[in-house]
Protein backbone atom coordinates (compact mmCIF):
# COMPACT_ATOMS: atom_id res chain seq x y z
CA UNK A 1 0.00 0.00 0.00
CA UNK A 2 1.13 3.80 -0.66
CA UNK A 3 2.69 6.07 1.84
CA UNK A 4 -0.38 8.16 1.23
CA UNK A 5 -2.81 5.89 1.98
CA UNK A 6 -1.77 4.47 5.04
CA UNK A 7 -1.73 8.11 6.10
CA UNK A 8 -5.13 8.55 4.68
CA UNK A 9 -6.29 5.53 6.40
CA UNK A 10 -5.08 6.70 9.77
CA UNK A 11 -6.51 9.91 9.97
CA UNK A 12 -9.78 8.12 8.84
CA UNK A 13 -9.77 6.03 11.56
CA UNK A 14 -8.87 8.69 13.89
CA UNK A 15 -11.91 10.34 12.71
CA UNK A 16 -14.64 7.37 12.65
CA UNK A 17 -12.79 6.72 16.45
CA UNK A 18 -13.85 9.86 17.70
CA UNK A 19 -17.54 10.07 16.08
CA UNK A 20 -17.90 6.68 17.51
CA UNK A 21 -16.59 7.71 21.29
CA UNK A 22 -18.23 11.28 21.30
CA UNK A 23 -22.24 11.76 19.96
CA UNK A 24 -21.71 15.59 20.42
CA UNK A 25 -19.09 15.32 18.38
CA UNK A 26 -20.90 13.55 15.75
CA UNK A 27 -23.60 15.52 15.80
CA UNK A 28 -21.00 18.70 15.73
CA UNK A 29 -19.79 17.64 12.90
CA UNK A 30 -22.67 16.35 10.59
CA UNK A 31 -23.82 19.91 11.58
CA UNK A 32 -20.80 21.54 10.32
CA UNK A 33 -20.56 19.41 7.01
CA UNK A 34 -23.75 20.07 5.76
CA UNK A 35 -23.54 23.37 6.37
CA UNK A 36 -20.55 23.47 4.47
CA UNK A 37 -22.84 21.96 1.53
CA UNK A 38 -25.25 24.50 1.78
CA UNK A 39 -27.82 22.91 3.66
CA UNK A 40 -29.23 21.37 6.79
CA UNK A 41 -28.20 18.01 9.14
CA UNK A 42 -31.36 15.83 8.62
CA UNK A 43 -33.48 16.00 11.84
CA UNK A 44 -34.41 13.85 14.24
CA UNK A 45 -32.82 11.91 17.02
CA UNK A 46 -30.68 8.66 17.08
CA UNK A 47 -27.05 7.23 17.14
CA UNK A 48 -25.45 7.27 13.02
CA UNK A 49 -24.02 3.74 12.56
CA UNK A 50 -20.03 4.73 12.13
CA UNK A 51 -18.62 2.39 8.82
CA UNK A 52 -15.22 2.44 7.62
CA UNK A 53 -14.01 0.99 4.18
CA UNK A 54 -17.99 0.40 3.71
CA UNK A 55 -18.10 -2.10 0.29
CA UNK A 56 -20.41 -0.44 -2.42
CA UNK A 57 -19.10 -2.28 -5.69
CA UNK A 58 -17.21 -5.57 -5.77
CA UNK A 59 -14.21 -3.64 -6.14
CA UNK A 60 -14.88 -0.52 -4.47
CA UNK A 61 -14.88 0.50 -0.89
CA UNK A 62 -15.90 4.35 0.15
CA UNK A 63 -13.87 5.93 2.80
CA UNK A 64 -16.53 6.47 5.80
CA UNK A 65 -20.33 6.23 5.57
CA UNK A 66 -22.37 7.84 8.77
CA UNK A 67 -25.67 6.23 8.51
CA UNK A 68 -28.97 6.75 10.27
CA UNK A 69 -32.05 5.24 8.77
CA UNK A 70 -32.81 6.47 5.27
CA UNK A 71 -29.83 9.48 5.27
CA UNK A 72 -26.62 9.08 4.95
CA UNK A 73 -23.20 10.46 4.92
CA UNK A 74 -20.17 9.74 2.44
CA UNK A 75 -16.89 11.33 3.79
CA UNK A 76 -13.90 10.66 1.36
CA UNK A 77 -10.61 11.23 3.41
CA UNK A 78 -7.93 12.68 1.28
CA UNK A 79 -4.15 13.71 2.37
CA UNK A 80 -1.75 13.10 -0.40
CA UNK A 81 -3.61 11.09 -2.94
CA UNK A 82 -5.65 12.31 -5.07
CA UNK A 83 -9.44 12.88 -5.63
CA UNK A 84 -10.91 10.80 -7.67
CA UNK A 85 -13.99 11.97 -10.06
CA UNK A 86 -15.39 8.48 -9.82
CA UNK A 87 -15.86 8.23 -5.96
CA UNK A 88 -17.80 11.56 -5.90
CA UNK A 89 -20.08 10.26 -8.36
CA UNK A 90 -20.73 6.18 -8.44
CA UNK A 91 -20.68 6.15 -4.76
CA UNK A 92 -23.35 8.27 -4.09
CA UNK A 93 -25.21 6.90 -7.15
CA UNK A 94 -24.56 2.91 -5.72
CA UNK A 95 -26.42 4.25 -2.22
CA UNK A 96 -28.99 6.36 -3.95
CA UNK A 97 -30.18 2.99 -5.76
CA UNK A 98 -30.42 1.35 -2.22
CA UNK A 99 -33.39 4.07 -1.20
CA UNK A 100 -31.12 6.66 1.10
CA UNK A 101 -30.55 10.35 0.94
CA UNK A 102 -26.77 10.74 0.66
CA UNK A 103 -24.69 13.65 0.81
CA UNK A 104 -21.18 13.47 -0.11
CA UNK A 105 -18.12 15.10 0.81
CA UNK A 106 -14.12 14.91 0.49
CA UNK A 107 -12.07 15.88 3.81
CA UNK A 108 -8.71 17.49 2.03
CA UNK A 109 -5.47 18.63 3.20
CA UNK A 110 -5.22 20.87 -0.11
CA UNK A 111 -6.87 21.78 -2.89
CA UNK A 112 -5.26 21.02 -6.28
CA UNK A 113 -3.64 24.01 -7.74
CA UNK A 114 -5.80 26.02 -10.74
CA UNK A 115 -4.02 25.88 -13.46
CA UNK A 116 -3.70 23.94 -16.75
CA UNK A 117 -5.51 20.50 -16.37
CA UNK A 118 -5.85 20.79 -13.02
CA UNK A 119 -8.35 23.74 -13.06
CA UNK A 120 -10.90 21.70 -15.36
CA UNK A 121 -10.69 19.04 -12.62
CA UNK A 122 -11.19 21.55 -9.81
CA UNK A 123 -13.96 22.98 -11.59
CA UNK A 124 -15.68 19.14 -12.01
CA UNK A 125 -14.35 18.51 -8.44
CA UNK A 126 -16.53 21.46 -7.42
CA UNK A 127 -19.68 20.09 -9.20
CA UNK A 128 -19.07 16.33 -8.35
CA UNK A 129 -18.73 16.52 -5.01
CA UNK A 130 -21.34 18.17 -1.74
CA UNK A 131 -18.61 19.59 -0.59
CA UNK A 132 -14.97 19.53 -0.82
CA UNK A 133 -13.58 20.51 2.91
CA UNK A 134 -10.14 21.45 4.05
CA UNK A 135 -8.97 19.11 7.27
CA UNK A 136 -7.86 22.11 9.01
CA UNK A 137 -10.67 24.43 8.17
CA UNK A 138 -13.09 21.61 9.83
CA UNK A 139 -11.40 21.36 13.10
CA UNK A 140 -11.47 25.04 13.52
CA UNK A 141 -15.06 24.80 13.01
CA UNK A 142 -15.53 21.90 15.15
CA UNK A 143 -13.45 23.68 17.69
CA UNK A 144 -16.22 26.72 17.41
CA UNK A 145 -19.19 24.78 17.52
CA UNK A 146 -17.52 23.07 21.15
CA UNK A 147 -15.51 24.30 23.24
CA UNK A 148 -13.22 22.34 25.19
CA UNK A 149 -14.63 18.88 24.12
CA UNK A 150 -11.59 16.08 25.17
CA UNK A 151 -12.70 14.12 22.36
CA UNK A 152 -11.97 16.82 19.75
CA UNK A 153 -8.95 17.91 21.64
CA UNK A 154 -7.19 13.92 20.86
CA UNK A 155 -8.48 14.04 17.50
CA UNK A 156 -6.37 17.24 16.66
CA UNK A 157 -3.48 16.16 18.33
CA UNK A 158 -3.52 12.96 16.45
CA UNK A 159 -3.96 14.61 13.29
CA UNK A 160 -0.44 16.46 14.27
CA UNK A 161 0.55 13.42 14.67
CA UNK A 162 -0.16 11.56 11.68
CA UNK A 163 0.28 14.60 9.07
CA UNK A 164 0.91 18.40 10.61
CA UNK A 165 -1.19 19.84 7.53
CA UNK A 166 -4.26 18.70 8.52
CA UNK A 167 -4.05 21.48 11.66
CA UNK A 168 -3.71 24.06 9.14
CA UNK A 169 -5.98 26.52 8.19
CA UNK A 170 -6.04 27.11 4.39
CA UNK A 171 -4.77 30.41 2.95
CA UNK A 172 -7.28 32.37 1.20
CA UNK A 173 -7.54 31.75 -2.40
CA UNK A 174 -9.50 34.02 -4.51
CA UNK A 175 -11.45 32.92 -7.65
CA UNK A 176 -9.77 35.07 -10.73
CA UNK A 177 -13.02 34.87 -12.51
CA UNK A 178 -15.58 34.68 -10.54
CA UNK A 179 -18.25 35.94 -13.34
CA UNK A 180 -20.48 33.37 -14.76
CA UNK A 181 -18.42 31.84 -18.06
CA UNK A 182 -19.99 33.41 -21.51
CA UNK A 183 -21.06 30.93 -24.37
CA UNK A 184 -18.70 31.74 -26.99
CA UNK A 185 -15.01 29.53 -28.03
CA UNK A 186 -12.78 32.46 -26.77
CA UNK A 187 -10.09 31.56 -24.80
CA UNK A 188 -12.22 28.20 -24.48
CA UNK A 189 -8.29 26.49 -23.63
CA UNK A 190 -7.67 28.57 -20.62
CA UNK A 191 -10.75 29.17 -19.03
CA UNK A 192 -12.05 25.73 -17.46
CA UNK A 193 -15.22 26.98 -16.80
CA UNK A 194 -16.00 26.60 -19.93
CA UNK A 195 -15.34 23.74 -20.64
CA UNK A 196 -17.20 22.33 -17.76
CA UNK A 197 -20.07 24.69 -18.89
CA UNK A 198 -19.89 23.57 -22.77
CA UNK A 199 -19.99 19.67 -21.10
CA UNK A 200 -23.19 19.84 -18.79
CA UNK A 201 -25.42 22.09 -21.76
CA UNK A 202 -23.67 19.29 -24.12
CA UNK A 203 -25.30 16.24 -21.86
CA UNK A 204 -28.85 18.82 -21.89
CA UNK A 205 -28.81 18.58 -25.61
CA UNK A 206 -28.99 15.05 -25.86
CA UNK A 207 -32.19 15.19 -23.83
CA UNK A 208 -32.79 10.91 -24.11
CA UNK A 209 -32.46 10.09 -20.02
CA UNK A 210 -28.84 9.37 -20.25
CA UNK A 211 -26.79 8.68 -17.78
CA UNK A 212 -23.36 10.81 -16.96
CA UNK A 213 -20.61 11.86 -15.21
CA UNK A 214 -17.12 13.96 -15.46
CA UNK A 215 -14.84 11.37 -16.33
CA UNK A 216 -10.52 10.95 -16.54
CA UNK A 217 -8.04 8.87 -15.78
CA UNK A 218 -4.39 8.35 -15.84
CA UNK A 219 -2.89 11.15 -18.75
CA UNK A 220 -5.72 11.30 -20.61
CA UNK A 221 -7.81 14.53 -21.10
CA UNK A 222 -10.92 15.53 -18.91
CA UNK A 223 -14.08 14.89 -20.92
CA UNK A 224 -17.64 14.01 -19.78
CA UNK A 225 -18.90 10.40 -20.18
CA UNK A 226 -22.73 9.06 -20.89
CA UNK A 227 -24.37 6.19 -21.49
CA UNK A 228 -27.75 3.67 -20.52
CA UNK A 229 -28.11 0.76 -18.25
CA UNK A 230 -29.21 -1.37 -21.46
CA UNK A 231 -24.93 -0.91 -21.71
CA UNK A 232 -23.94 -2.04 -18.54
CA UNK A 233 -26.55 -5.44 -18.36
CA UNK A 234 -25.20 -6.48 -22.16
CA UNK A 235 -21.70 -6.29 -20.75
CA UNK A 236 -22.64 -7.79 -17.63
CA UNK A 237 -19.86 -5.61 -15.65
CA UNK A 238 -22.08 -2.82 -14.24
CA UNK A 239 -20.20 -0.29 -16.28
CA UNK A 240 -23.23 2.61 -17.78
CA UNK A 241 -20.97 5.31 -19.15
CA UNK A 242 -19.36 4.07 -22.14
CA UNK A 243 -19.18 6.70 -24.42
CA UNK A 244 -17.29 10.11 -23.50
CA UNK A 245 -16.81 13.57 -25.49
CA UNK A 246 -13.24 14.98 -24.37
CA UNK A 247 -11.58 17.70 -25.73
CA UNK A 248 -7.94 17.38 -26.97
CA UNK A 249 -5.68 19.56 -26.56
CA UNK A 250 -1.52 20.12 -26.51
CA UNK A 251 -0.18 18.18 -23.77
CA UNK A 252 3.38 17.25 -22.70
CA UNK A 253 2.85 13.84 -24.42
CA UNK A 254 1.40 14.98 -27.36
CA UNK A 255 2.21 18.86 -27.87
CA UNK A 256 1.94 19.14 -31.12
CA UNK A 257 -1.67 18.19 -31.23
CA UNK A 258 -4.60 20.34 -32.74
CA UNK A 259 -7.02 21.48 -29.77
CA UNK A 260 -10.63 19.37 -31.65
CA UNK A 261 -13.43 17.46 -29.76
CA UNK A 262 -13.85 13.86 -30.18
CA UNK A 263 -15.46 10.81 -29.20
CA UNK A 264 -14.41 7.56 -27.24
CA UNK A 265 -16.12 4.48 -26.83
CA UNK A 266 -14.83 2.53 -23.92
CA UNK A 267 -15.46 -1.32 -24.65
CA UNK A 268 -13.93 -2.35 -21.24
CA UNK A 269 -12.39 -0.81 -18.42
CA UNK A 270 -10.55 -2.19 -15.81
CA UNK A 271 -11.21 -0.04 -12.99
CA UNK A 272 -14.96 1.02 -14.31
CA UNK A 273 -16.24 -2.57 -14.91
CA UNK A 274 -14.89 -4.35 -11.61
CA UNK A 275 -12.74 -7.40 -13.57
CA UNK A 276 -15.84 -8.52 -15.00
CA UNK A 277 -14.86 -9.37 -18.28
CA UNK A 278 -16.86 -11.00 -20.73
CA UNK A 279 -14.61 -12.11 -23.67
CA UNK A 280 -17.26 -12.93 -26.50
CA UNK A 281 -19.58 -9.59 -25.87
CA UNK A 282 -15.92 -7.62 -25.47
CA UNK A 283 -15.26 -9.23 -28.50
CA UNK A 284 -18.13 -8.57 -30.29
CA UNK A 285 -18.42 -4.99 -29.31
CA UNK A 286 -14.50 -4.25 -30.42
CA UNK A 287 -15.97 -6.06 -33.81
CA UNK A 288 -19.18 -4.32 -34.16
CA UNK A 289 -17.40 -0.42 -33.60
CA UNK A 290 -14.38 -1.39 -35.80
CA UNK A 291 -17.23 -2.13 -38.85
CA UNK A 292 -18.19 1.15 -38.13
CA UNK A 293 -14.60 2.62 -38.99
CA UNK A 294 -14.15 2.89 -35.83
CA UNK A 295 -10.09 1.95 -34.62
CA UNK A 296 -9.59 -0.11 -31.70
CA UNK A 297 -7.08 0.35 -28.94
CA UNK A 298 -5.74 -1.13 -26.06
CA UNK A 299 -2.97 -0.62 -23.99
CA UNK A 300 0.43 -2.01 -24.04
CA UNK A 301 -0.01 -5.27 -21.89
CA UNK A 302 0.74 -4.54 -18.59
CA UNK A 303 1.48 -1.01 -18.83
CA UNK A 304 -1.22 2.17 -18.49
CA UNK A 305 0.41 4.73 -20.32
CA UNK A 306 1.09 3.20 -23.91
CA UNK A 307 -1.61 1.91 -26.26
CA UNK A 308 -1.63 -0.32 -29.33
CA UNK A 309 -3.61 -0.54 -32.50
CA UNK A 310 -5.49 -3.77 -31.40
CA UNK A 311 -5.73 -6.48 -34.58
CA UNK A 312 -8.01 -8.02 -35.75
CA UNK A 313 -6.38 -11.55 -34.82
CA UNK A 314 -5.46 -10.19 -31.17
CA UNK A 315 -7.28 -12.03 -28.47
CA UNK A 316 -9.23 -11.03 -26.07
CA UNK A 317 -7.63 -12.30 -23.07
CA UNK A 318 -7.94 -10.41 -19.95
CA UNK A 319 -4.20 -11.21 -19.08
CA UNK A 320 -2.81 -7.40 -18.59
CA UNK A 321 -5.52 -5.30 -20.22
CA UNK A 322 -6.47 -2.20 -18.54
CA UNK A 323 -8.93 -0.67 -20.78
CA UNK A 324 -9.85 -1.26 -24.83
CA UNK A 325 -11.06 1.81 -26.30
CA UNK A 326 -13.22 2.35 -30.01
CA UNK A 327 -12.04 5.69 -31.61
CA UNK A 328 -14.19 7.75 -33.41
CA UNK A 329 -11.56 9.96 -34.78
CA UNK A 330 -11.40 8.46 -38.57
CA UNK A 331 -15.56 8.93 -38.82
CA UNK A 332 -15.88 12.34 -36.79
CA UNK A 333 -13.95 15.27 -34.87
CA UNK A 334 -14.57 18.95 -34.66
CA UNK A 335 -11.40 20.69 -34.75
CA UNK A 336 -12.01 23.65 -32.08
CA UNK A 337 -11.73 25.96 -35.30
CA UNK A 338 -14.61 24.66 -36.50
CA UNK A 339 -16.19 24.63 -33.43
CA UNK A 340 -15.50 28.93 -33.51
CA UNK A 341 -16.98 29.42 -37.23
CA UNK A 342 -20.07 27.45 -36.25
CA UNK A 343 -20.61 29.35 -32.84
CA UNK A 344 -21.74 27.93 -28.89
CA UNK A 345 -25.37 26.42 -30.31
CA UNK A 346 -24.44 25.16 -33.69
CA UNK A 347 -21.14 23.20 -32.47
CA UNK A 348 -23.15 21.51 -29.33
CA UNK A 349 -26.12 20.55 -32.01
CA UNK A 350 -23.33 19.36 -34.29
CA UNK A 351 -21.65 16.97 -31.38
CA UNK A 352 -25.02 15.61 -30.14
CA UNK A 353 -26.16 14.45 -33.77
CA UNK A 354 -22.64 12.93 -33.79
CA UNK A 355 -22.92 10.87 -30.23
CA UNK A 356 -26.81 9.79 -31.38
CA UNK A 357 -25.32 7.88 -33.98
CA UNK A 358 -22.84 6.41 -31.82
CA UNK A 359 -25.93 5.77 -29.44
CA UNK A 360 -27.94 4.44 -31.87
CA UNK A 361 -25.15 2.03 -32.44
CA UNK A 362 -24.42 1.07 -29.01
CA UNK A 363 -28.25 0.21 -28.40
CA UNK A 364 -28.59 -2.07 -31.35
CA UNK A 365 -25.01 -3.68 -30.14
CA UNK A 366 -26.70 -4.49 -26.75
CA UNK A 367 -29.85 -5.23 -28.02
CA UNK A 368 -28.90 -8.44 -29.16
Amino acid sequence: MAASNLLENRARDALAKALTADPALASAFRDAVYHRAGCSAPAGSGIWEVHREYRVRSDGRLDLLLKHQKDALIVETKIWDKEKLHQYVTYPRFLKEQGLTVLCVGLLAKKGARTGRQLILEEFFDRAADARIIWGSLLSDLESRLENNAALLVLRRELQSIEPALIMLPSQSRDPNPLPPSSDFINFEREPKKFVKFCLEFIDALDIGFFAEPSQGGNSPVGIAFGKKQWADWFGDGFTNRIKLVFESPRPSKPAIRPHFRFTIILWNKTSSGNKFDRDRVTAAAQHFRDMGCEIFRNVAFDHHHGERCDKTLEMSMRGLFYLNAFDDPNFMLPLVDAISLGWQRALLRLSAEATRLVSAMDELTAI
